[in-house]
């Protein structure tokens, strides 16, 4: 009786284990904690907003805005702390890109839609 059930003990582990993996077959991979590049979409439909409204890269990592609104949405970005260059309007379809060479962070936001703001963590 005790070999059944180390025996059933065992099996049910190793289905639990079976069932918490990544489904794909393989070894599951964690996401890369500090990325070199990362990149945020904008989105038109009320309310508008920055996708995701925060982003982490490591130092000398790049972030790439792209608005994917549809015609005639503009937006733009514009840093909190005048730390980098801010975009133009970017009109459907456009990117702006922005290099952190240090660690921070840096708070932005649309200047043509009021709340619509975003963070890059450079860490």
């Amino acid at each position: 009786m005790l070999g059944k059930l180390l025996t059933c003990g065992t099996m049910l582990s190793m289905l639990v284990a079976a069932c918490s993996s990544d489904g794909g077959g393989g070894p599951s991979t964690p996401e890369d904690p500090n990325p070199t590049m990362a990149n945020v979409t904008t989105s038109g439909s009320p309310p508008p907003r920055f996708i995701p409204s925060t982003v982490t890269v490591a130092p000398g990592g790049t972030v790439t805005w792209e608005n994917t609104s549809p015609a005639p949405n503009l937006h733009n970005v514009v840093w909190a702390s005048q730390a980098f260059a801010q975009s133009q309007d970017l009109e459907a379809g456009d990117t702006f890109e922005v290099t952190f060479p240090q660690a921070g962070r840096f708070d932005y936001q649309c200047l043509i839609h009021a709340g619509m703001t975003g963070q890059v963590v450079v860490e």
